[in-house]
């Protein structure tokens, strides 16, 4: 029963991303000199954190290259100060 709900839990994540700017296991580099990650790249892992209207609002990101003790961005956040970049930049090939 447990992994039908975990299963169920995944396909409506997944369902809420078509909404968001990027897809899973894009590569995103941050262009906002203010942030602890400036410059830096992360992988969209998947989305998460739903909000207080049932909705997601968050991308969950991975560092190659760096040590965040964060997993979840806000997707405002993300959309307007991340630039797509070539998945081998992040070192994945898809």
């Amino acid at each position: 029963m447990r992994i039908f709900s975990l299963l169920i839990a995944v396909l409506c994540l997944a369902a809420c991303s078509a909404d968001f700017k990027y897809s899973y296991y894009s590569c995103l580099k941050n262009m906002n000199p203010e942030s602890s990650w400036f410059n830096q790249l992360a992988v969209v892992e998947g989305y998460g954190s739903l909000n207080q209207n049932g909705t997601v609002s968050n991308y969950v990101l991975s560092f190659p290259f760096y040590d965040s003790n964060n997993i979840f961005f806000d997707r405002d956040y993300v959309e307007r100060n991340t630039l797509q970049v070539e998945p081998g930049a992040c070192g994945r090939e898809n």
